[in-house]
């Protein structure tokens, strides 16, 4: 694969990871005032996609865009991430089954379970934070934004402004649809 062309599925899978985790956290404050199917499906899938985006770059070794397969120094990424985050390698391994977990029996397969937790995401995006600012570096023609913390964070107060609007607006609506 062309290098130009893999960092720019990276970029674009980070930007992705961004928008989900926002959209997301848009909701915050209107969980239990979710009554129709509309919200509460874009609720649970903003989150189920931002876990599948993060794995695409964590969580699976053999996904194409997994950092191991796209950073040249693994040990050297592996370390800085680590101090990025201020974990260790013990912290990072439970936080990553975690993840993985949430994923392969609520996203990826369905297990009937008594209660799913969803993952906390603060380690998941200064993750793609951190993984993202290695690659848009080194990807020479990109049009992705520079800082991704500040366009996660201007994504999120730009949706949190789309879902009140929103929300507000259909508050009336009667669910006819079950």
């Amino acid at each position: 694969m062309n290098r130009q062309r893999l960092l720019d599925r990276v970029c674009l899978k980070c930007a992705d990871f961004a928008r989900q985790l926002a959209t997301h956290r848009a909701f915050d404050g209107l969980q239990g005032q979710l009554k129709h199917n509309f919200w509460i499906y874009v609720y649970n899938n903003s989150i189920d996609m931002a876990v599948l985006d993060w794995c695409h770059l964590f969580g699976n070794d053999n996904d194409d865009l997994h950092w191991k397969r796209v950073v040249s120094d693994r040990e050297k990424f592996r370390e800085d991430l680590l101090k990025w985050l201020e974990i260790g390698e013990s912290t990072w391994t439970t936080y990553w089954k975690n993840v993985r977990t949430y994923r392969d029996k609520n996203v990826g397969h369905i297990e009937v379970l008594p209660l799913y937790n969803i993952p906390d995401m603060m380690f998941a995006l200064d993750s793609v934070v951190f993984y993202y600012s290695i690659i848009v570096k080194e990807f020479k023609k990109h049009h992705y934004p520079d800082d991704l913390l500040k366009y996660h964070e201007d994504y999120l107060r730009q949706t949190k402004l789309y879902v009140e609007a929103a929300f507000n607006a259909t508050r009336g609506f009667k669910e006819e649809v079950f």
